[in-house]
């Protein structure tokens, strides 16, 4: 194996939100995700393992707004919504955004909304170098991502890239018509 150009690491389970039957349960992993991160969690399959159990616990179909999250007695207090942007997930304004705020705040975490799926990334601001984790509850067989998964990237733009080029190509739409 080894790791992609651009990854520090990567922590993998079998288990996802599908497997726990958590089939719209996305909002509440990011939220649960960003919350272990905002308490300098170090990041193990164990932790993993909890994140997806208490976001197995949610398995209705409907999907929750993140500020409905945000409200429950478990994500009020330790987690703020500090603001709602609208980006494409690889777009240059997103990254620049996430760069500003985590230098001027030293540690925040995005929800990223592609509907219908939520994942999170966090980052920190420490020595001049920002640390980037993401987070995603989905499995992926084509990212050979089998269950839920943190990522890390060594900055920001390899985080776009993994955006651009893996988890949010962009769709080509062909005339059908013709």
């Amino acid at each position: 194996g080894g790791l992609v150009e651009g990854r520090t690491n990567e922590i993998l389970i079998g288990k996802h939100q599908y497997s726990v039957g958590g089939i719209s349960s996305c909002g509440i992993f990011t939220c649960e995700s960003i919350l272990w991160m905002m308490y300098d969690q170090e990041i193990t399959e164990k932790t993993l393992d909890e994140i997806v159990e208490v976001g197995g616990l949610y398995t209705e179909s409907t999907h929750l707004d993140i500020c409905d999250i945000l409200a429950l007695e478990r994500y009020r207090i330790p987690l703020k919504l500090g603001g709602e942007s609208d980006f494409h997930p690889s777009s240059d304004e997103l990254i620049a955004m996430m760069e500003e705020k985590v230098k001027e705040h030293k540690k925040v975490g995005f929800a990223i909304l592609k509907s219908p799926e939520i994942v999170s990334v966090f980052c920190s601001y420490e020595d001049d170098r920002i640390t980037v984790s993401f987070f995603d509850s989905h499995p992926s067989n084509t990212r050979m991502l089998p269950g839920a998964h943190f990522l890390g990237f060594e900055s920001l733009q390899f985080l776009q890239e993994f955006f651009k080029d893996e988890r949010f190509p962009p769709v080509d739409i062909e005339d059908s018509m013709g």
